[in-house]
C-alpha cells in the first residue's frame, strides 16, 4: 500500500513539475513575441513587426499627459506606418507580468519609451495575445503614456 501510495505522490509531483515547464516556457514564448515586437520598433522592420501582431487588432491608448486624459484608438496594422518615417524609437521592457490560459495571454509590461535618443515616456502595455497557427500573436494592445512616476514602475 506504501509503495502505491508513493508511486501515486511521485506521479504528482512529476505532472506538477511538467505543468510548471510547460508554463515557464509559454511565458518564454510569449515575452519573446512582446520582445519582437520592440525589435521591430527600433529597426523599422515592417516585416517583422507584421509577424508579431494581428492587423486587425486593436490598439488603445490612455495619454495621461494631456489634461484632462485623453483616450483613442486604431488598428494595429495601421502601426506599420510609424514605422517608415524619420523618427526613430526605442521601447524599453522594465518588467513582465505574464498570465495564459489554453492558447490566450495576457501581458502586463511597464515600459520606456525614447524617441530620437531622447527620453519621451513610460507607461504600463497591456497585451492580449492569442496563440494562432504555431505562435503568439498580439490581438490588443492597450497603453498609458505618462511623464510621471517613471521611477516608480522601474521598481515594481
Amino acid at each position: 500500500m506504501r509503495k502505491i501510495l508513493a508511486l501515486i505522490g511521485l506521479s504528482l509531483l512529476s505532472f506538477a513539475a511538467f505543468t510548471q515547464t510547460a508554463l515557464a516556457t509559454e511565458e518564454a514564448s510569449i515575452q519573446a513575441t512582446i520582445q519582437r515586437f520592440f525589435d521591430a520598433i527600433e529597426k523599422q522592420d515592417t516585416n517583422l513587426f507584421k509577424s508579431t501582431l494581428d492587423p486587425a487588432g486593436q490598439v488603445w491608448v490612455q495619454n495621461r499627459v494631456k489634461d484632462p486624459i485623453q483616450i483613442s484608438s486604431r488598428f494595429l496594422g495601421q502601426d506599420v506606418g510609424m514605422l517608415q518615417g524619420e523618427n526613430r524609437f526605442l521601447e524599453k521592457a522594465l518588467h513582465f507580468d505574464i498570465k495564459v490560459h489554453k492558447g490566450m495571454a495576457m501581458a502586463w509590461v511597464a515600459y520606456e519609451f525614447w524617441r530620437n535618443g531622447k527620453f519621451s515616456h513610460c507607461g504600463i502595455d497591456a497585451f492580449t495575445l492569442m496563440h494562432l497557427e504555431g505562435q503568439w500573436r498580439i490581438m490588443c494592445l492597450a497603453y498609458s503614456v505618462e511623464t510621471s512616476g517613471c521611477e516608480e514602475l522601474k521598481s515594481q
